[in-house]
This record gives structure tokens, C-alpha cells and sequence, in this order.
């Protein structure tokens, strides 16, 4: 048996019987879902049978354009340092940056 988890409260198994077609068809779901098939399952139960089957794919291109905003911040960040001084219209491309991730973080 696995050990407990902190803070979660313990879970009984339940089981279902499907058949090859079903189990691959709600596997693929659960997979495009970027979920296990047990939390897809319980995620089903949970909310009445709704999954957004983009939220994998959305979370990928967020995590990708916070990155991308991360690495501009480090050039700049750099630059000064090199440079010991930073022009006030490149702190302020620093701030627009942090505000577009706060902008993306409070969609997500």
C-alpha cells in the first residue's frame, strides 16, 4: 500500500469495466486532457462531466510566453549589470513585462 498523503483525505478504489474501444477512447480524453484516466474520471464526477480539453494545451503556451518574458527580463537584467546603469525606457519594458505575466498568470 503507498504511504498517506499529507493533507489529502484518503481515497477508497472504485472500479468500472469497459471494454477495449471504451478504455482507449476515455484514455485519449484523459490524455488530451493532460491527465491521468483516474483523475479524469474524478475530475468527470466531480463537475457533473465537464473537462476542458484545451486547458494542457493552454497551460503549455502560457508556461512558454512567461518564459519567453522571462528571458527578456534576463537580458535586460544583464545588460545592466554589464553596463553598471539601466535607462528609465528599459526599466520600463521591465515593468511592461511583469505586467504581462501577471496579466497571463490571472487568465490561467
Amino acid at each position: 500500500m503507498g504511504r498517506a498523503r499529507k493533507n489529502q483525505e484518503a481515497r477508497q478504489p472504485y472500479s468500472i469495466h469497459l471494454s477495449l474501444y471504451e478504455h482507449a477512447l476515455w484514455e485519449q480524453k484523459a490524455e488530451q486532457a493532460g491527465m491521468s484516466m483516474s483523475n479524469y474520471f474524478r475530475h468527470l464526477l466531480l463537475t457533473g462531466g465537464m473537462v476542458d480539453g484545451n486547458a494542457a494545451g493552454d497551460r503549455r503556451k502560457l508556461l512558454r510566453e512567461i518564459s519567453a518574458i522571462g528571458n527578456n527580463i534576463n537580458q535586460i537584467a544583464k545588460w545592466a549589470n554589464t553596463n553598471k546603469y539601466i535607462l528609465s525606457s528599459e526599466l520600463r519594458a521591465v515593468w511592461d513585462c511583469l505586467k504581462e505575466i501577471r496579466e497571463l498568470v490571472s487568465k490561467a
